[in-house]
């Protein structure tokens, strides 16, 4: 095979659409690190500064349903 195989093509794009994705895992961590550290501690907080129940769940589910739409519109049709 030359310089010019396709085999080389192939690694070439695989190995640049892999560091593409880069930024995108970073996102992810930081995301999933942050409501794992914040969830847990929600209830104490809120029970601390007198929420109520209903005070407490509505920016989780608030933040969940925000997450299903941003990921339709993101991911596209």
């Amino acid at each position: 095979m030359g310089p010019g195989s396709t085999t080389e093509a192939r690694e070439a794009i695989a190995g640049e659409s892999a560091l593409t994705l880069v930024p995108t895992f970073v996102v992810v961590a930081v995301d999933a690190t942050g409501m794992g550290i914040i969830l847990p501690l929600l209830p104490f907080y809120s029970q601390r500064l007198g929420a109520t129940p209903f005070l407490l769940g509505a920016p989780i589910s608030v933040y969940a349903v925000c997450q299903l739409v941003a990921g339709q519109l993101i991911a596209g049709p």
